[in-house]
């Protein structure tokens, strides 16, 4: 064989493994791209996590990348947050309903005329209440964007299997809170505002499987079946 013809066999060898390694890149995106989003949606099994733990580990672009995809999965999965619609709603009606106290002064003989104590201490509640309001909005949104939430209504009744395998069967009028992405640390903790049946996968870690209620009170267990009911008001879910 000739030394034209070994340079050919050559570049032909070597353009084959470049198209081999971008072709290898683009699948490698793709599949990384469609486990990321399950685990976003809160579907992604425990070797998945596992995948995309030691992923971010292995290179600090693809810390970039994850939050690149997590922007893309959000604005394809638009959150409906009811309560923080409506507190921005009330927000924006305080703005436009509170006084001007520091108007420009009109000239009266010369004298400034300034605001009334009473004036001010209106003032100072609408900042107090705006202040709440902007608080509790916060507050709910990042509880919104960090669980997913469950419901039930009147006469109705769901199954819902956790990432854990854990099964849940909701009775009527409940909520159920559980992590968005899964289960981390020493404890798998869900809050619950009904009743609720659970049937609770044992991890091979032994995580304690923990109910939580909005008064704080906590049920840690490591895998059974039982019923659990609290209720912190009397209605129904909407």
């Amino acid at each position: 064989m000739s030394d034209k013809q070994l340079i050919q066999v050559e570049f032909v060898s070597i353009f084959k493994l470049i198209v081999y390694h971008f072709v290898q890149s683009i699948m490698e995106k793709v599949i990384i791209q469609k486990i990321l989003f399950n685990y976003f949606d809160g579907r992604a099994t425990s070797m998945e996590r596992k995948l995309i733990e030691d992923w971010m580990k292995k290179d600090p672009e693809n810390e970039n990348l994850f939050y690149q995809y997590l922007d893309e999965w959000e604005s394809q999965n638009p959150q409906y947050l009811s309560e923080d619609t409506e507190a921005w709603e009330n927000y924006k009606a305080l703005l436009n309903a509170q006084p001007k106290p520091f108007e420009k002064p009109e000239e009266a003989n010369h004298a400034v005329k300034y605001p009334s104590v009473r004036t001010l201490r209106k003032f100072w509640y609408v900042a107090a209440t705006l202040a709440v309001l902007v608080t509790a909005s916060m507050f709910f949104f990042q509880k919104s964007i960090l669980y997913h939430t469950y419901h039930t209504h009147y006469a109705q009744t769901k199954q819902v299997k956790l990432s854990d395998g854990t099964l849940v069967v909701l009775n009527a009028n409940t909520r159920l809170q559980v992590p968005r992405w899964g289960f981390y640390g020493k404890k798998r903790k869900v809050l619950l505002d009904g009743e609720g049946e659970f049937k609770v996968t044992h991890t091979k870690n032994n995580q304690r499987f923990v109910i939580q209620t909005n008064t704080d009170f906590e049920v840690e267990v490591f895998g059974t079946q039982f019923v659990f009911m609290h209720a912190s008001r009397p209605g129904k879910w909407c």
